[in-house]
């Protein structure tokens, strides 16, 4: 009770108190006593010693210092729960929030590298809550081997100062062994020194949208691959025609410009040299048929690359007299057709070279499925020749090489003079999705 409820009252504090121990104290008398919360209490322990203030006083006092310490109580407790109603509401506030992010939830003490980890955390990664410690390490040790350099130098240049913001995209291992990836955000706490002691965060799996931004760019590369690999058809027909067809008519145009001046003075001669013409003529439109019919066949587009080699084994013995083995060992039924196209055009110029240039009456074409590869060899027993001093520019063999970049593989070329050539080109595999329609082209 305080002294200000009492007017007209006597009041004294605790060190006023001890002079009653020579006044005597009526039994009727009004007392008020201000006192703090400190001094009620050690007035409570020093009341048994006080036995001149008569029993009448002493009630009447520790009555009104039991009401104001009830009053202080109470006034206590509503602060008490009010404050735990807040906090209770903020932490509901923080885990709807989490809950909406779908996120999980690190808590990291960096003096001890203690790491509370929510079971979100733990779930995302495939565990139960007792089966992930609290401890950095838990983390550290399921780092993707590929991202492990750069994560840990992220956190230590935002814990150093150098990153403003501590933002990480990175994999971790899954319990099933493979890798999903985060998105981690934090922030750090410092102390009254300036250096953080304790970091929170969280986790986001973002696997799926990983996945989709990869598909989206494997997409786009197949798209560039196959504007390319047009880009190079278009060249290899300007070349095909120039080294061709281009050729044999001008070579027929020369032989009638030379029969025209041979008629007079000796026709037995000028038909010689007329029907020379002719035949220069005749494999002008062989050239020519055979390039129209190689740009897309319809084979290609109706039962795919195996079926397409054996296109150009068959076109190859027809036109320049090959024999032409062809022998497969795969399992897909039909590949890609950026894919089909590259290998069919490899196919294409190998053969035209092997007939041209090697002199050898004999090829043999190998395509096999290696794991997830596609393994192609072209070989001939023809005259052969020193790679190393064949022009890097020289068309047939950087066409060659050019699709199989363009199709993220690689070629060897082995030759040597008398012993004929093999080029083998590994790719790799990439198969015809089961909805894609097969789209004839030609008919």
């Amino acid at each position: 009770m305080h002294s200000s409820d009492m007017p007209g009252s006597d009041v004294m504090g605790l060190s006023g108190f001890a002079e009653l121990r020579n006044v005597g104290l009526p039994h009727e008398a009004v007392l008020a006593v201000e006192l703090s919360a400190y001094e009620s209490f050690v007035l409570l322990a020093v009341l048994a010693g006080l036995a001149v203030v008569g029993t009448a006083g002493v009630v009447w006092i520790v009555r009104c210092l039991t009401r104001r310490i009830v009053a202080e109580s109470e006034s206590l407790h509503r602060e008490y729960d009010k404050t735990c109603r807040a906090l209770r509401e903020s932490e509901e506030r923080f885990d709807l929030a989490i809950r909406g992010t779908d996120a999980g939830v690190w808590d990291w003490d960096l003096r001890t590298n203690r790491v509370v980890f929510s079971p979100r955390w733990k779930d995302m990664l495939g565990y139960r809550e007792d089966e992930i410690a609290d401890h950095y390490r838990e983390w550290e040790s399921r780092l993707h081997p590929d991202d492990r350099q750069r994560s840990l130098a992220t956190i230590r240049d935002y814990l150093n100062g150098t990153l403003p913001q501590y933002r990480l995209v990175h994999r971790l291992r899954h319990k099933d062994g493979s890798y999903r990836w985060i998105l981690s955000r934090g922030a750090a706490v410092d102390d009254e020194r300036g250096h953080p002691y304790r970091f929170v965060g969280s986790h986001i799996d973002i696997t799926a949208q990983m996945q989709a931004q990869e598909t989206v760019l494997s997409e786009q590369q197949a798209l560039r691959q196959m504007l390319d690999l047009h880009e190079r058809d278009r060249q290899l027909i300007a070349f095909e025609i120039h080294d061709g067809f281009v050729q044999l008519a001008a070579s027929a145009l020369y032989h009638l410009q030379a029969f025209r001046e041979t008629l007079a003075r000796d026709p037995g001669e000028a038909w010689k040299i007329f029907d020379k013409a002719v035949q220069l003529v005749q494999q002008g439109v062989d050239d020519a048929r055979r390039l129209i019919g190689g740009l897309r066949p319809a084979v290609l587009d109706e039962s795919g690359i195996v079926a397409g080699i054996e296109y150009l084994a068959h076109e190859a013995e027809l036109r320049d007299g090959l024999v032409v083995e062809f022998e497969r060992a795969v399992r897909f039924d039909r590949l890609a057709p950026h894919l089909e196209v590259g290998i069919f055009r490899i196919v294409q110029e190998t053969l035209t070279n092997a007939a041209r240039h090697s002199g050898s009456k004999r090829v043999r074409i190998t395509l096999m499925q290696v794991a997830n590869r596609i393994r192609l060899e072209v070989r001939d027993w023809g005259v052969g020749f020193d790679p190393a001093r064949v022009d890097k520019n020289r068309f047939g063999l950087q066409g060659i090489r050019e699709r199989a970049r363009l199709l993220d593989g690689r070629v060897a070329i082995e030759s040597a003079p008398g012993k004929g050539t093999r080029v083998v080109v590994e790719l790799p595999l990439v198969e015809r999705p089961a909805e894609e329609p097969h789209v004839a082209v030609g008919k």
